[in-house]
């Protein structure tokens, strides 16, 4: 018994562990990234913003827009920081969300 739970545990880790999202068409959070920096850069007429890693937080289908992925990213720079809200199309380019 003990032995089973411990082979199921190794593999339900191993499993977790080898996932990374680098298959996922949606992972665009490099893309978001670099743009919400831009984005900050010229907002606070600063060329030194920092933009932290963006965190996914949706991925929806819509009937007339199919699937994109949500991200936020925070960033600072020059006494100045924000939370910028980019989508990311599939197979489209990713904008900054009103």
């Amino acid at each position: 018994m003990i032995k089973r739970l411990s082979v199921m545990v190794l593999v339900a880790l191993n499993g977790c562990a080898s996932y990374s999202g680098a298959g996922d068409s949606l992972d665009r959070a490099d893309d978001a990234r670099q743009l919400a920096r831009n984005e900050a850069a010229n907002d606070f007429s600063c060329p030194g913003v920092k933009a932290d890693p963006a965190v996914r937080r949706v991925r929806e289908k819509d009937w007339e827009d199919g699937l994109f992925s949500e991200y936020l990213v925070h960033v600072k720079g020059c006494s100045n920081e924000g939370n910028y809200r980019v989508t990311c199309r599939e197979g489209g380019l990713c904008s900054i969300a009103e």
